[in-house]
């Protein structure tokens, strides 16, 4: 099982199936629509990094539903869909994550990104 804390920080066993509900506000906590938006979830060793470890994409950013769904667009929601292949081959520790969103007003942004906690299982992914 994983969580997800109130600073977003991830913490997840290595090679589970695991989702994420991603919620887009603004700076008054206020609901960004979403419909239609590219999203792309990043994974990274640390933040300086130029190569991606893995990504995951809605249908608008070239992935598919089976990524990312927007599930909610008016009220901003998503959810984020990792499967075992993300992090079966990754050792356990730290690692950096954000959300990029584009919307189709053209406007760019990260919407979070913070920490990812990979912890191994006893039973190994294969």
């Amino acid at each position: 099982m994983s969580s997800v804390n109130i600073d977003n920080k991830i913490v997840m066993y290595i090679g589970n199936n695991e989702s994420f509900e991603l919620e887009v506000t603004d700076e008054d906590d206020i609901a960004v629509p979403i419909t239609d938006a590219e999203i792309i979830f990043s994974v990274k060793e640390d933040f300086t990094d130029e190569e991606y470890i893995f990504q995951r994409k809605n249908s608008f950013a070239g992935g598919g539903d089976d990524e990312i769904k927007i599930t909610d667009g008016g009220n901003g929601l998503a959810e984020i869909y990792l499967v075992p292949d993300n992090t079966k081959d990754l050792l356990a520790g730290t690692y950096v994550y954000d959300v990029w969103v584009k919307l189709t007003s053209g406007i760019e942004k990260t919407v979070v990104q913070n920490r990812l906690f990979l912890e191994d299982s006893v039973k190994k992914p294969v």
